[in-house]
């Protein structure tokens, strides 16, 4: 190999792995952006783990020998759980459901108007 096919083959070289490293931060922003889209759609699941976790020790607490502190606190915790994962944000999935909802009541009121 010449002197100047080697300069050509090292601009090739620079300008592919330049290539690359864009490629790879258009996915990196990509899974990013999928990520949010996803919380949006489906929900975080970050209440539903903490709410689990409550729940556990909640009846951690209620299985302890210990009758009355225990048991009143672990009924709170099991409480507390449940209601963490029952409140969840709403999600794209729930504007159709709340739509309709909203469309069926509309419509019952204007039958009971007239």
């Amino acid at each position: 190999m010449r002197a100047e096919e080697i300069k050509n083959v090292a601009q090739d070289l620079r300008k592919i792995s330049q290539t690359y490293g864009e490629v790879l931060k258009v996915i990196n922003n990509f899974t990013k952006e999928m990520s949010f889209m996803k919380r949006l759609i489906v929900g975080s699941k970050n209440k539903n783990s903490l709410g689990s976790k409550m729940i556990t020790a909640g009846l951690a607490c209620i299985s302890f020998p210990e009758p009355f502190i225990s048991d009143i606190a672990g009924l709170i915790m099991v409480t507390a759980g449940s209601l963490i994962i029952r409140a969840s944000a709403p999600t794209m999935r729930d504007i159709p459901k709340e739509y309709r909802k909203i469309v069926l009541d509309l419509k019952k009121i204007n039958e009971s108007i007239l």
